[in-house]
């Protein structure tokens, strides 16, 4: 892959699972990077990249930091773990994209990393791509709305500004460095022994460094106001599982469970998480079961057509975060 070395990358999420990935990369192959962060985020795994500190809701601190950088990678939106207020959570989440757009340099290139959840279920099954429709109010949880409002948040900038926005989505991202454990938790959930049942569904998942060259070629190539999904390898949530239990030694779930006992447990969980005001993730969020839920086969062929996007298979992806989590003191 050709890489420009030369331009400054500011990276938002720097300090997180994707975003990390993506410093890491950039850093290895001598290109110039800065991590916007948190002054109570630590930086794990980041040796060598400037960070600069600041807060989505400081239009200031966002002004210094993109000040000297030609390109941005944002992957640090607004995660609602409780399904609750979703109008405010929504609106918070709003104003953090708005703020950032107005803070930056309008000339400046900008990678918005997505999700999955903003792409739609096709009605015969087939594998959805980019133009398959989605609806967020159909689903529970706020995640899914707060990801779509900011993703059109982001089209509509592309629009007017003159340095290129580009859209990419990426599918569930499985590897090792996933600090604070989001797609590659179900690694450690199986691992310990956490995953008593099966479901069945489509599932589409990725290698976290095959996600990472697909943004990077969208930040060399990609075309503004596009939008490129980024997928793997097209399976089911219970053969994925059952991977998973071979790399860590356990013997894979038999007993099947609907979705609909999970979203009973589900909602209870999260009831119980904010009666008790409790810190932290619900043992069940209800966004997991959604993603679950609304999780479908995909299709990256605009991406390998024009970011030569390619992917391979997600074991070797399962194998390392398994390595990693077990190195590192999670299992």
């Amino acid at each position: 892959m050709t890489m420009n070395t030369a331009a400054r990358t500011l990276i938002f999420g720097g300090t997180g699972f994707i975003g990390g990935h993506v410093a890491r990369r950039l850093r290895d192959h001598g290109a110039p990077v800065t991590i916007f962060k948190r002054a109570s985020t630590r930086a794990h795994g980041l040796d060598g990249i400037r960070t600069t500190e600041g807060d989505l809701a400081d239009f200031e601190s966002i002004r210094r930091a993109a000040g000297d950088c030609e390109r941005i990678v944002f992957s640090a939106a607004y995660y609602p773990v409780i399904s609750r207020n979703a109008d405010a959570q929504v609106a918070l989440a709003q104003r953090q994209i708005e703020n950032f757009y107005e803070a930056i340099d309008p000339a400046s290139d900008v990678v918005f990393v997505s999700s999955i959840s903003t792409i739609g279920q096709t009605p015969d099954g087939s594998p959805a791509d980019e133009t398959t429709p989605f609806d967020p109010r159909r689903l529970k949880s706020t995640y899914f709305r707060v990801k779509y409002a900011i993703e059109q948040e982001s089209l509509r900038r592309a629009a007017h500004r003159p340095g290129r926005t580009v859209i990419v989505t990426p599918s569930a991202v499985l590897g090792e460095w996933d600090v604070k454990p989001t797609t590659s938790r179900v690694v450690i959930d199986v691992a310990r022994g956490q995953v008593p049942f099966k479901l069945r569904g489509q599932v589409n998942v990725a290698d976290v460094r095959d996600i990472v060259s697909g943004i990077i070629a969208a930040l060399e190539r990609g075309r503004s106001g596009e939008r490129y999904l980024l997928g793997g390898e097209n399976t089911t949530i219970e053969s994925m599982v059952a991977t998973i239990c071979e790399v860590v030694g356990r013997k894979p779930p038999r007993l099947p469970i609907s979705f609909g006992l999970v979203r009973a447990l589900a909602e209870l969980s999260e009831w119980i998480h904010v009666a008790f005001r409790r810190e932290g993730s619900p043992p069940i969020p209800v966004v997991g079961v959604d993603l679950m839920e609304n999780a479908t086969h995909v299709s990256s062929a605009k991406a390998a057509r024009e970011l030569g996007y390619v992917h391979g298979l997600v074991r070797p992806a399962i194998e390392r975060a398994y390595d990693w989590f077990a190195q590192h003191g999670y299992l």
